[in-house]
């Protein structure tokens, strides 16, 4: 009985470690593999719709779950989104995270002042990869180039100023 309740135990962990395999997500760094220019496609294709201010190819790009989350998008305020969104081919591939249903994309800004993402979260819907979310995130502002002593100019220092000086580390996503 002792050796059926360990053996069931052990069978139990192996379970749950292929659990967790199977739901690790795969990564890809390639930005021409197929899966991530399907999706772009898809992206691409939704913005040019937002562009000419048609919202029902626009929301046929979208899962169902994006169409009740803010904002509420007519023609108008469609074309007013789109022109804030940069195409993906303005911006630096970074990495795709897959676990079959969805799917992570992550592009780097090409901005020398800023280190600034953008992540759009794609879901299968009906059998389509459907535009789920997406988001800019800032991550702070990078190091200004470096200057020798000759070259800077430093302010005076005043015993009446204490604030320190502002972190140049950007913050980890």
């Amino acid at each position: 009985m002792q050796r059926l309740a360990s053996a069931l135990a052990g069978l139990a962990c192996l379970v749950a470690a292929l659990a967790a395999l199977a739901a690790a997500p795969e990564v890809i760094t390639d930005p021409s593999a197929p899966l991530v220019k399907q999706l772009e496609m898809r992206f691409a294709s939704s913005l040019a719709a937002a562009r000419n201010g048609d919202a029902e190819a626009y929301w046929s790009h979208r899962t169902a779950a994006s169409r009740s989350r803010p904002p509420a998008l007519d023609s108008v305020r469609l074309r007013m989104l789109a022109d804030l969104l940069p195409a993906l081919d303005t911006l630096q591939f970074v990495r795709l995270d897959s676990t079959g249903s969805v799917a992570r994309a992550l592009y780097r800004w090409r901005k020398q002042d800023a280190a600034q993402y953008t992540v759009v979260v794609y879901r299968v819907e009906q059998g389509d990869w459907k535009i789920d979310d997406f988001s800019v995130k800032r991550s702070g502002m990078s190091a200004p180039p470096r200057q020798t002593l000759s070259e800077a100019t430093l302010p005076e220092r005043s015993e009446a100023s204490t604030t320190p000086a502002a972190s140049l580390e950007a913050p980890r996503l």
